[in-house]
């Protein structure tokens, strides 16, 4: 009976945390719990029913949240109200006790959820944790957050699809110490009362649309952060925000007039002090410097946006003798103002936009996002999907060049990427559970491969090749693509036009290889369905066993491939997969070997696999 009187007089220290009240307090709680019963309007006292707004939190979270895997469903059961602590054993739900309905933390991350922020969190009154990341949430994050989340210390949203402005209420969570908002969609700038939070020691918003300066932290100690992948983040160590540029600009200006005055002004007494007594040819000499001098000051003023803006309409000029300009008007028409409904991915270099031609045509637009850095590996991505044409290449149909912005336009690639058919879309029919297409895919990619190592007109190294990299169509024929950090060696008979891109002469065997390796872990991820991560960590604990010994029981493969016939097939596979992943790159085949030893696996379903690898 006391705990019960007790209980709502649990109080939150300064950092969030639960204040037990002492035995005396004890008994004036009872005191004064007796008193207000009779006292107050009819209702009661609101504190008792602080638990049970836990439950309530709980609930509205399962109600208003698609949970299209069923993970709160199998364990959220709300039939045992009754009983103290039974939300304790939900999943992703933690207790202050476990005996008492009381929420500590929430971490319901890579549960497939959608729908918007729960706005019944806000009756979880005790909560200091909360993780949402990795699902499939929208919408915008509540702009009175701060109330919603009083005493939250940890707050993760990543890996959604939040859209809209980060709120600035969000710096009224003053105990909170990780923030993390990257990989969504939001737009505008960071509220700059971040800044102000002095407890925060991790702060990350990589890979949205924000744009304008970073907060300046007051701590004394900086907070980790990750600002890269937005459209126009400046200041702190990023880029100088313009108007700081600009005003330092004016200054450097300012500094140089009052130098060439000063400059002028002295050497016009030098003149007059030693004009009685100074040679001719002397005098003509110290003029002539004079003018050197005040030339050379006159170029450093010039130089400035003027110049960057020659060099960058060059950059332009050239990528047209590769690559079709598009107009901006045709673009954002198609994308109806490049809309957040035409967004179908944000990655590191940029946000896709699923563009519709007025013909009925799709096509895929790549906002990038804009930085010095990616100079180079715009002209990777140009030369390779723009100048070299082959089958098994996404095909790069143009460029549009705005203002400081750039848009690479690709055909639309309908069933998406490799990687989401074999870990993601849970909920679809499983088309990857067919052996055949997955033969498809991995002589297809080897076939692509092949080309650009042996065949085409340069010699091409993907370099960071993966299951993301590969995009399948409406016919799940695979296509290469993400050719950022390609290298290539320029063939002695090439144009002279190509010195527009930087080829790399060290270009050796081992970089091939690496591509090899690459393939080899998408073939074991094609064969068992694990994470690639997972696939590298296993091969490199071998220790000796060879790959197809190690999965000659085929207890590691997919178990929806065994049983149906392809068990020795699956197994020449994984004896291909060994050999590409060899510890030393010397004793890998090359991928044209690859190639042969898989177009004759195609074969056999019928898939015509491109043995000259013509274009």
């Amino acid at each position: 009976m006391i705990d019960e009187i007790v209980k709502p007089f649990n109080l939150l220290n300064k950092d969030g945390y639960p204040l037990f009240v002492n035995a005396s307090v004890v008994h004036f709680a009872i005191v004064t719990s007796s008193l207000i019963s009779l006292l107050s309007l009819p209702g009661g006292f609101h504190s008792i029913s602080a638990v049970e707004n836990d439950v309530y939190c709980l609930k509205s979270i399962e109600d208003s949240l698609q949970h299209p895997y069923n993970y709160l469903s199998l364990t959220w059961n709300f039939d045992n109200a009754t009983e103290e602590g039974f939300i304790c054993d939900f999943t992703g739900i933690g207790c202050w006790h476990a005996n008492e309905n009381k929420v500590l933390n929430i971490r319901l991350s890579e549960m497939g959820l959608k729908g918007q922020f729960p706005r019944g969190l806000e009756n979880c009154t005790s909560l200091v944790d909360l993780d949402l990341s990795n699902n499939q949430l929208s919408g915008p994050i509540p702009f009175d957050i701060g109330q919603v989340l009083k005493f939250i210390t940890t707050l993760d949203l990543s890996n959604n699809q939040f859209s809209g402005l980060i709120p600035p209420s969000i710096a009224s969570c003053k105990y909170i110490s990780v923030l993390k908002l990257d990989d969504n969609s939001l737009r505008g700038p960071i509220p700059q009362e971040l800044g102000m939070l002095n407890r925060i020691t991790i702060s990350t918003v990589a890979n949205n649309m924000l744009t304008g300066p970073v907060p300046n932290f007051i701590k004394a100690t900086p907070p980790e952060v990750r600002y890269e992948n937005n459209l126009g983040l400046c200041g702190a160590a990023l880029e100088v925000c313009k108007d700081d540029l600009d005003s330092g600009l004016s200054n450097r200006v300012l500094f140089l007039s009052g130098f060439m005055t000063g400059w002028a002004i002295t050497m016009s007494l030098v003149l007059f002090i030693c004009l009685s007594g100074m040679p001719v040819l002397s005098l003509k000499k110290l003029i002539t410097k004079m003018k050197e001098k005040i030339n050379a000051l006159a170029d450093v003023q010039s130089l400035g946006p003027k110049a960057l803006e020659i060099d960058y309409n060059n950059k332009i000029a050239r990528l047209e003798k590769y690559v079709t300009r598009i107009s901006f008007a045709e673009l954002s028409s198609a994308t109806a103002n490049f809309s957040q409904d035409s967004i179908i991915g944000i990655g590191k270099m940029g946000t896709m936009y699923k563009a519709r031609l007025p013909n009925g045509w799709f096509l895929a637009i790549k906002g990038l996002f804009n930085s010095e850095q990616l100079h180079q590996k715009i002209a990777s991505e140009t030369i390779t999907l723009g100048k070299l044409r082959h089958r098994r290449l996404v095909p790069l149909i143009g460029f549009c060049p705005e203002k400081e912005d750039l848009f690479l336009v690709y055909k639309y690639m309908s069933n998406g990427n490799l990687y989401n058919w074999l870990h993601g879309r849970k909920d679809e029919v499983d088309i990857m559970a067919h052996w055949a297409l997955r033969v498809k895919v991995a002589a297809g990619i080897a076939e692509g491969l092949a080309w650009l190592h042996h065949k085409c007109s340069l010699r091409v190294v993907h370099g960071t090749i993966s299951s993301k990299d590969i995009l399948l169509d409406k016919n799940f024929d695979p296509k290469i693509s993400n050719f950022w950090e390609a290298k290539f060696i320029k063939l002695e008979d090439q144009s002279s036009n190509w010195s527009f891109f930087q080829s790399s002469d060290s270009l050796d065997l081992d970089s091939f290889k690496k591509d090899v390796y690459c393939f080899g872990i998408m073939v074991l991820e094609l064969i068992t369905r694990k994470q690639p991560q997972q696939v590298k960590s296993f091969i490199e604990n071998l220790c000796g066993t060879s790959v197809s010994h190690k999965f000659s029981t085929l207890a590691e493969v997919d178990q929806t491939l065994i049983g149906h016939g392809f068990d020795d097939e699956i197994i020449q596979f994984l004896q291909v997969a060994e050999n590409c992943v060899l510890p030393n790159p010397d004793h890998r085949p090359s991928m044209l070997q690859v190639h042969e030893t898989l177009a004759a696996f195609a074969e056999i379903y019928n898939y015509t696999a491109d043995c000259e690898m013509s274009y």
